[in-house]
This record gives C-alpha cells, structure tokens and sequence, in this order.
C-alpha cells in the first residue's frame, strides 16, 4: 500500500556535549535556548549550535519562564525566585518565598508580557511579581493546589488547572491586572495539562480521555446566554426520563437550558425529571456564586424519548 518505501541515507545529527545530564529548556526567541544540565544552566546559540553561556549552579532549577522581549529569564529554585539577564545568564534580582515546602517542587511560573507581570504558583498562593523592578506585587491565595496554566490570547487572563478535592478539580481564572480571582469552571475530571490556541481564542484543557474547549475569555458576573463550552469527546451525554446529577460540595446552581439559551428547567442534585421535555440538545448551566466571583461552566446534553 503507498508504494515501495524509498531507503534514505543517514539522518545528519549534530552532537552538543554536555556536562550533566539535561533536565528540561525553555526557548528564550532570537535563537537562543536555555538548558538546565543538573549544575549547570547553559545558553545555545541556535544558529550555530554552540554554547554561548556555562553557568556553573548549586541547586537544581525546577521552573523557567521568560519575559516575551527575551530579555529576562526567571528560574524557581527552592524557596527562592531568581531573575537573570537572558544572554549573560548573570543573577539580576532575587525573590525569596518564607512559606515555601522544599519537599514540594510541584510550582510552576508564567509571564504576561501585557501586564509586565511574573505569576508563580506556590502550594496553594501565586506571588505576582512586577518584572520591571523584580518585587511582588501582590499576593493571591487559592485555598487550592494550582497545577499548570497558560495566558489567553491578550494576556489580560491566567488560566490555571487546581486540584480541589481528590476526585475532582477546577479550572480557574485570574485577571492579570487586577491581580484577582475573576471566574472558575468547578467539577471537571482531573486536569493533565492546559495550553492557548491565540489564533482561535480558546483553550484546550485536557481531562482524562477528553479534550474541553472554552473561550478564553471568562464568563462575566452578569447572566449571559451564549456561554460557550465545547469538547472534542465524540459523544454527547444522553438521557431518557431522569437526569441525574451528583452532589458536590460546592453547592452549585444548576439549570437546564434549550439551545436558544432559555432556561426550561432548575435543577438540583440528585435525580430530576426530564420526561416532559421534548427531545433534542440542552445545555446543563452550573453557576458557582462565592465571596467576589461568579462564574458557570456549561456541558452539552441529549435528551431522548
């Protein structure tokens, strides 16, 4: 099938040794990338596949990021937050966390280039660091494990994967000018990773064995009708008669809507009827109303006669 398969010569591999052994890189523009090798951070020159920098390190780096100009690089390590000069790789400022568990290396950084701001994700709070003068700026708390995350297409919004209970978790919210908490899509599978497609202005949040799709523009505290949730599993929820749904210790408000946005129907955890309605697609709306923050998650669902 295809036809015959063409025999080709060696594949050209252009070795770059190393001391140490490669942990991960982050890709710094212009070319350039930086490698952590055990006790060395190391600056490549693309172009001609050379090491421009060896810095020797004490301690494993375990996060990076980079302001979007390529002029900054941001490392976590233990309990302290280093900024340094991308092409020299020397030390700029430091940023110590008193509260932070060495046992624990689960943290990760973001930078928005919009707001000039360095998000890292400490256990349950994120330190907001102003990445012109490298000094926080404000401090959010979660009550919650903040997990992965990645910027909207305007870099105005965090979006970040939390562990809230053990057999559930939460994609979170926060406006990066404000500093704040603004939306929260409660009681999704357990998040693996979250990545921003700019061009189509959504994010894709991996969940087991289906991909979710929102906008990447939260939903606001007013009632809206068109919030949009779309997923890539191939199949919709079907249900004849009953629809059941779960308690959680949330509490949220819940309601079914037709495919015009109207509400048809309140629901409440544990089993509702449905048989009156006619068949075809609805919407289950769930709103999470808390201290300053409103928000609603929206699944497809099918109901059959």
């Amino acid at each position: 099938m295809g036809g015959p398969r063409r025999s080709v010569g060696p594949v050209p591999v252009q070795p770059i040794d190393v001391y140490g052994l490669v942990r991960w890189f982050e890709y710094l523009g212009n070319g350039r990338i930086l490698c952590n090798a055990t006790t060395s951070l190391l600056l490549f020159d693309c172009a001609t596949d050379s090491i421009l920098v060896d810095s020797a390190i004490t301690e494993p780096a375990y996060r990076a990021a980079h302001t979007g100009d390529g002029e900054k690089v941001y490392l976590v390590r233990s309990g302290r937050l280093e900024a340094r000069s991308s092409s020299s790789l020397a030390l700029l400022a430091t940023v110590d966390w008193d509260y932070y568990d060495p046992l624990h290396r689960g943290t990760f950084v973001a930078h928005s280039d919009t707001t000039r701001k360095l998000y890292w994700f400490v256990d349950d709070s994120v330190l907001a660091v102003d990445a012109a003068s490298d000094t926080v700026a404000a401090r959010v708390t979660t009550d919650v494990r903040c997990n992965c995350a990645c910027l909207d297409h305007t870099g105005k919004y965090l979006f970040c994967s939390s562990s809230m209970t053990e057999v559930d978790s939460c994609l979170r919210v926060y406006d990066t000018q404000s500093d704040s908490l603004v939306a929260a899509y409660p009681h999704l599978p357990p998040i693996a990773s979250v990545v921003a497609s700019p061009e189509q202005q959504c994010i894709y949040v991996g969940c087991r064995d289906v991909i979710l799709v929102y906008p990447d523009t939260p939903p606001g505290v007013e009632e809206a009708s068109n919030v949009e949730l779309r997923t890539t599993d191939r199949g919709v929820t079907v249900v004849s008669g009953v629809l059941f749904l779960p308690p959680t210790p949330y509490s949220p408000s819940s309601s079914l809507l037709s495919v015009d946005g109207r509400k048809v129907l309140e629901l409440r955890p544990g089993a509702n009827d449905v048989s009156g309605l006619g068949p075809g697609v609805y919407f289950v709306r769930e709103v999470l109303q808390a201290t300053n923050l409103r928000s609603q998650a929206v699944r497809k669902l099918a109901v059959a006669k």
